[in-house]
């Protein structure tokens, strides 16, 4: 006969990214007794930012970028609630998310991205497509590289991400025998941050693929067919992408959580200044370390976030984290570039500027590597949907117990990975 427990805590995890799949996939393996598992996430799926530009440049497609969120829910035996939160009331232990009831919480986690919206140029809101969100961005790609027949692409900041991201526009737009015009726009240097060999093979990759470079230049306005620059010139341009600078969503600065630049400031745990709140990702800024924002140290942090929990704290982490614990010395600083072709080992869409990637799979394999019977239930509610298990009443609080739901799953099970 299974036993089953009181459910005494509420953990949130607000955002599908990489670091909360990650939970989720070592949850249903390993699940803290006790405690309700919730994933609020606008969408029943998330892109996978590790693989966009092999996406844009052709070499996947779009549906290869999405992690199945229900599918790891279900898993996990999490519920996950089909909408995006405007708002934490860090008072009521409580998230808003429009047309449903108020979500209560123990401990909140937030694995929300950034956006690149630039609602400050004139016409880039009507005529303009972000470079995040990546689901949008990604959507409005595929259609566009599959209809036009004289593609007219504008990418607005030269720095590492629109330097990537026109490159793979170029190498798509070229494999398919479309006549292309690209420009990268940046009102300093191109790449500025990179010197020597890492600058001069980026510029050729520009090069090669057919990108021009427009530097020195301020944009004053876009509309549908022109980025129209302040000094008199104008860009042709019928898809014109923002990538000048990420930037986290506005509602943070109503949180009261303590922020720099915008981004949820974290110490060594990933916390907060509020104790109960967590932020991962994009959306935070570690600030023992400080490492630039957009270089991926969100991927180690699920395991340490996972394995420590105890006590009545529900969510613990014994140790301080970094973006490279755990790696091999001589492989800590790394960072893949795609350039629009394949890397010279035949993987698709990776890197032939980097450091040497570290030896750890990929992880979007890993998420998707789930024992075939993982089947969540759903149900409508509220308009909306919401996705289960019925392993809920196995776990409780505090203590570390073996199964659980999706805790039986052993080697064999993973082994019968999709």
């Amino acid at each position: 006969m299974k036993q089953t427990y009181p459910l005494t805590r509420d953990l949130v995890l607000v955002g599908g990214g990489h670091t909360h799949a990650l939970v989720l996939r070592m949850w249903g393996m390993q699940p803290l007794p006790g405690v309700r598992l919730t994933v609020i996430n606008p969408g029943p799926s998330a892109p996978y930012s590790g693989m966009l530009p092999g996406f844009v440049a052709g070499h996947y497609g779009r549906d290869d970028l999405d992690i199945d969120l229900v599918r790891l829910c279900g898993f996990a035996g999490a519920r996950i609630i089909d909408g995006a939160i405007t708002e934490i009331d860090t008072a009521a232990r409580t998230v808003t998310v429009p047309g449903r009831p108020p979500v209560g919480y123990d401990i909140l986690s937030l694995d929300i991205g950034i956006t690149s919206a630039m609602p400050d140029l004139p016409g880039f809101v009507d005529h303009g497509i972000p470079a995040k969100p990546l689901g949008t961005f990604a959507h409005k790609w595929d259609a566009y590289r599959t209809t036009t027949r004289d593609a007219q692409v504008a990418v607005i900041g030269g720095g590492v991400a629109g330097a990537e991201l026109a490159m793979a526009m170029g190498h798509a737009l070229r494999g398919l025998g479309t006549p292309a015009v690209i420009h990268l726009i940046d009102r300093g240097t191109v790449l500025d941050g990179f010197t020597g060999t890492a600058r001069r093979l980026l510029l050729a990759g520009l090069a090669e693929n057919g990108v021009t470079l427009v530097e020195d230049a301020r944009v004053a306005q876009v509309d549908a067919t022109t980025v129209h620059l302040a000094d008199g010139r104008h860009i042709p341009s019928t898809f014109t992408v923002g990538a000048a600078g990420a930037k986290p969503y506005d509602w943070l600065g109503q949180t009261g959580l303590t922020l720099h630049h915008g981004f949820v400031a974290v110490d060594a745990q990933l916390r907060s200044s509020h104790p109960t709140i967590f932020a991962v990702g994009d959306c935070a800024h570690l600030t023992p370390c400080a490492p630039a924002q957009g270089w991926g140290f969100c991927g180690p942090c699920g395991p340490r976030v996972v394995r420590q929990p105890a006590g009545g704290a529900v969510w613990r982490i014994a140790a301080p984290i970094s973006p490279t614990a755990g790696l091999p010395e001589t492989r800590v600083a790394w960072r893949q570039i795609g350039v629009g072709g394949k890397v010279r080992d035949g993987a698709p869409g990776g890197a032939t500027l980097a450091v040497e990637r570290p030896d750890r799979p990929d992880i979007h394999e890993q998420i998707q590597g789930l024992p075939r019977n993982a089947r969540p239930r759903i149900a409508t509610n509220n308009g909306g949907w919401i996705a289960g298990s019925d392993g809920h009443g196995t776990h409780v609080c505090g203590l570390r117990v073996q199964g659980g739901a999706g805790g039986s799953a052993g080697r064999s099970d993973r082994d019968d990975a999709l």
